[in-house]
């Protein structure tokens, strides 16, 4: 005998369902306990299995069901007294026959619905595999786009590389072409002063023709410049032709300079790996550009512009027929002059490239002027500015990545301007050549730890498109570059050989300073760039 609590567990109806049951006879009443409790047999559990069983199964009625049981029990009755009439038979055959119909057209309708379930999941199958072939095709061209950008990105830091070799190329032979044209340590200078300041006018021009031809187009365009002008050095006579050509050589930098790192950043989709790149290629690029100018320059001054040439022309064919324009899901809008007004408005981004500009007078006087002053040979100040920019390579792929993790780029920057102002005033309290040659080092270090994290602190900083970004950014650090080689010169001629690391040093200070300044943040100036 079963408890009412059993019964429900054993045939999954609830109490009221039972009671409900029992009330309109579809089921008899059960025995009872003393103490009124409902106590059922196991052949009523049986029977309640078979009336859960025809609900669920079959979907019966409570009239079907009421007609089932009644008919089951007349028959069950019948039997074991004094049997059925004839009448009595042929009833309950017409009744039987009837639910025997009913349940044969339900089993019809059911496999019709199981045949369209099949069929359903057939055709989701379908699409599910579909999807996955779709899916295979479309990783195979995320992956192969991938390895494209990788490759892009390979070619990008190499042509980076091979433009900035550029610039440091010309430190060894600087004494040598002083010697061999009979021009003055400022006249000298004179090939800095003139391909720096040419590339800081064309830098925020350049960024605005980014935007309307295409990163790659106006690299490509740059590269090749570079490679006719840097081959016009090699057979110049004379300081105002030099300073030409390297004028020359400055403008298809520019071109090259303002799209090299926006394009690095598309390639990449990181902008603070695609900077720690960037400013890892300058670095090897100014190591590697000293290293050329003395091994060559110590058979001719001539034969580095010539060697440059030759590699900047290997890099334009790279970059034109192996690096692809990434495609962006945001059109690009196209800016002009505007732009650049309002980005120089928002003063975290000014402070930023101001102080970036101080800081390059002091950069630039130490990798233009200091081989004018070491008194020793183009091969020895090849190496000696290869280990500079060594240096220079690992603060800014190694040592500014690291420390960013943990700080802000501008909390680093505020410690490592001081560092850089302090080798400064040693490079002018002490004219020991081992000393100079050892602080060198030292700058090139904190200069590649500056390079990045000024890049970066105004990329993060600046609301709008790299491109303006990158090409107002630039034109200030690189105008600050380009006073620096001929001021240094005219001040050395001047007052005192070791003076321009003073006025460097100063400058590098009130860089500090101005970074120091608390300014509104950029989310406080959002309002300013839609105006």
């Amino acid at each position: 005998m079963y408890l009412i609590d059993d019964v429900t567990k054993m045939t999954g109806l609830t109490k009221r369902t039972l009671r409900y049951y029992e009330e309109i006879g579809l089921i008899l009443p059960p025995q009872r306990t003393k103490g009124n409790a409902r106590i059922y047999s196991e052949e009523e559990v049986k029977e309640l299995r078979k009336v859960a069983e025809a609900k669920e199964v079959l979907g019966f009625s409570l009239q079907e069901l009421q007609q089932f049981m009644s008919l089951k029990r007349m028959i069950e009755e019948r039997s074991e007294q004094q049997g059925l009439s004839a009448k009595e038979i042929t009833k309950i055959e017409n009744l039987l026959e009837n639910q025997i119909k009913m349940i044969e057209f339900k089993v019809v309708k059911m496999q019709a619905f199981k045949t369209e379930l099949k069929e359903m999941r057939e055709s989701a199958m379908e699409i599910h595999r579909k999807n996955k072939n779709k899916n295979k095709r479309r990783d195979e061209r995320v992956e192969g786009q991938h390895s494209n950008n990788r490759l892009g990105q390979i070619i990008t830091v190499v042509a980076t590389f091979l433009a900035f070799m550029g610039i440091g190329v010309v430190d060894p032979i600087l004494p040598e072409i002083a010697k061999q044209i009979g021009a003055s340590h400022w006249q000298v200078e004179m090939l800095f002063t003139s391909y720096l300041l040419m590339m800081a006018i064309m830098m925020i021009p350049a960024g605005i023709l980014a935007s309307r031809v295409g990163d790659k187009r106006l690299m490509v365009t740059g590269l090749i410049i570079v490679t006719i002008f840097a081959a016009l050095c090699g057979f110049s006579n004379n300081i105002p032709q030099l300073s030409i050509f390297r004028a020359g050589w400055g403008l298809g930098n520019s071109f090259f300079f303002a799209t090299a790192m926006t394009l690095l950043i598309a390639l990449s989709g990181e902008v603070k790996k695609a900077v720690g790149l960037y400013e890892a290629a300058i670095g090897l690029g100014m190591a590697g550009g000293p290293l050329v100018g003395g091994v060559l320059g110590n058979a001719s001054w001539r034969l580095p512009f010539f060697g440059t040439s030759a590699l900047i022309f290997i890099a334009f064919i790279l970059v034109l027929t192996i690096v692809k324009q990434p495609t962006s899901t945001k059109p690009r809008k196209a800016a002009g002059f505007k732009d650049m007004v309002k980005l120089y408005k928002l003063k975290p981004f000014t402070q930023g490239a101001v102080s970036g500009m101080l800081y390059y007078y002091g950069f630039f006087t130490v990798l233009a002027y200091t081989p004018l002053i070491l008194s020793i040979g183009a091969l020895q100040i090849g190496f000696v500015f290869f280990g500079w920019g060594l240096c220079l390579a690992y603060g800014s792929a190694v040592l500014a990545h690291q420390l960013e993790k943990r700080y802000q780029p501008k909390q680093v920057l505020h410690v490592s301007l001081i560092v850089f102002s302090l080798i400064l005033i040693c490079l002018f309290a002490f004219d020991a050549t081992w000393l100079r040659i050892v602080l060198i080092m030292a700058a090139g270090l904190v200069s590649g730890l500056n390079n990045a994290l000024f890049t970066s602190h105004v990329m993060e900083v600046s609301p709008y498109e790299r491109g303006i970004t990158s090409g107002g950014y630039n034109f200030l650090r690189w105008l600050g570059a380009a006073f620096a080689p001929l001021l240094s010169g005219v001040i050395g001629n001047a007052v005192a050989p070791q003076a321009p690391f003073l006025v460097a040093a100063i400058l590098g200070l009130l860089a500090f300073v101005i970074m120091v300044i608390k300014v509104r943040t950029t989310s406080q100036t959002n309002e300013a760039v839609s105006k």
